[in-house]
């Protein structure tokens, strides 16, 4: 046998499922934005592939979100929680990562969805404490639940996998009918995000702790509703070489893929799932 053989393997098709490696079997998950439109879909891609799902969201959402995980678990027959928890907040953190540790044993896998964008995110009207209520809660809540979930990986000896959400909008300015560019804070944390998600890849690949990011773009996934018109709907989707808005269920693929070991070999990446937007 050459030396390569020991550390390498061929063709491993003839011994193993490559479509099994795609499944979450026995891993346990926490989503935050689980409420979300997009934070549900993945929920439900997550069981579906065998995981224990905890969907993390404000406590004002807990009576529907607890519909939610019911609905999920009767679906996929694994469990399925709802844990409220402010992301803005150091405390909420903590005691969320505490709960969904208790609840399952361990943590596997952390989805760092949570964010918001303000309607008037705009360079020169947007106010102090807007900006820092939302970096807050999209760059530094992101930061301490990935941080926190990677201490429990590394207290139980195991690795697992962080997926962070960033956003086209951090990688080009968003306008709308030639007006000023809005998504100004908005951007800049989900620039912020991608960065912080190349460094912490790096510091924890040693714990066999894998960190990646995605950048959906034009999604629709329920937050556009009475916002965006018939008219701005299609100012988008000319803006987008395929023409149309993105699913939540195309983007959870994504978001399963990188949580499993189909990509194993994947860490320090943001996978841009934008409908090839940013090929013009």
């Amino acid at each position: 046998m050459e030396w390569y053989e020991e550390l390498y393997q061929t063709d491993a098709w003839r011994k193993e499922s490559t479509l099994a490696r795609f499944r979450l079997d026995g891993k346990k998950a926490f989503i935050t934005g689980g409420a979300g439109g997009l934070g549900r879909e993945i929920a439900g891609a997550f069981a579906e592939a065998g995981a224990d799902v905890a969907l993390v969201d404000l406590a004002a959402k807990q009576e529907y979100g607890e519909s939610v995980a019911k609905e999920i678990s009767d679906k996929f027959g694994t469990k399925t929680i709802y844990v409220p928890c402010d992301i803005g907040s150091d405390d909420d953190i903590k005691a969320m990562i505490a709960t969904v540790r208790k609840e399952f044993g361990t943590i596997d896998i952390s989805v760092n969805n949570a964010g918001f964008v303000y309607p008037h995110d705009l360079v020169d009207m947007l106010p102090l404490e807007d900006w820092n209520r939302c970096v807050s809660v999209n760059l530094t809540g992101c930061m301490l639940s990935a941080r926190y979930s990677a201490q429990v990986m590394k207290e139980d000896g195991h690795g697992g996998a962080v997926v962070n959400t960033s956003s086209l909008m951090g990688f080009a300015v968003s306008e709308m009918f030639n007006q000023q560019a809005g998504a100004f804070v908005y951007g800049v944390t989900k620039a912020g995000i991608v960065q912080m998600t190349k460094t912490m890849a790096s510091a924890w690949a040693p714990n066999n702790i894998r960190v990646n990011s995605i950048a959906p773009g034009f999604v629709w996934s329920g937050i556009h509703a009475g916002v965006v018109p018939p008219e701005g709907h299609q100012y988008m989707c000319d803006h987008v070489p395929m023409k149309r808005f993105g699913s939540t269920q195309e983007l959870a693929s994504a978001y399963l893929f990188l949580a499993s070991d189909a990509a194993s070999y994947i860490t320090g990446t943001n996978l841009m799932v934008d409908g090839g937007y940013l090929v013009y």
